[in-house]
């Protein structure tokens, strides 16, 4: 019974050294941020239709919650024209899910300080001529990442008879 105890101890130890080991690499190794950084360029490229640029990124762990900070992003259409700037944003990466489906799994993205331009015609709101309504696969069984507005301008103009309204969120 006293050496069962002490293996399980041993093997909890184990457990956090390697744990403690994936944190210290993921925040400060520079590989991990281009890597990042490179995954949500392209997402963004693919998904939205849109030229992205990022500025910084940064990898910060609290909990087993890993989250991602991206600083200066900007993105432009296919004639160059800005479509939208967000100065500040943040990633929460739920690791379950992470862990279960081998793919990085969003479950929060929060936008700080910005101003989003958006188009609404016959029940579908559009962002850079691709529509935001909800169009999941039912076989990817990939949840849909919540969105968060935080200080954000945003302008909706119908279609139909160009009224606008702005409002704040």
């Amino acid at each position: 019974m006293h050496y069962t105890i002490r293996i399980f101890l041993n093997v909890i130890l184990i457990f956090f050294l390697l744990f403690s080991l994936v944190i210290a690499y993921s925040e400060y190794s520079p590989s991990v941020n281009k890597k990042i950084s490179i995954a949500v360029k392209k997402e963004l490229d693919n998904t939205l239709g849109v030229e992205t640029n990022i500025g910084t990124i940064t990898f910060k762990w609290i909990g087993l919650s890993p989250r991602v900070h991206i600083q200066n992003v900007s993105m432009e259409d296919n004639n160059k024209n800005t479509v939208l700037v967000i100065p500040s944003s943040e990633l929460h990466i739920n690791l379950y899910q992470t862990l279960e489906q081998q793919a990085i799994s969003v479950d929060k993205i929060i936008i700080n300080n910005t101003e989003l331009n958006l188009k609404y015609k016959n029940d579908e709101v559009f962002f850079n001529k691709r529509s935001l309504s909800e169009q999941v696969n039912k076989n990817t069984k990939r949840p849909v990442s919540k969105l968060i507005l935080n200080n954000t301008k945003i302008k909706l103009t119908d279609v139909t008879n160009t009224k606008s309204f702005t409002f704040q969120a």
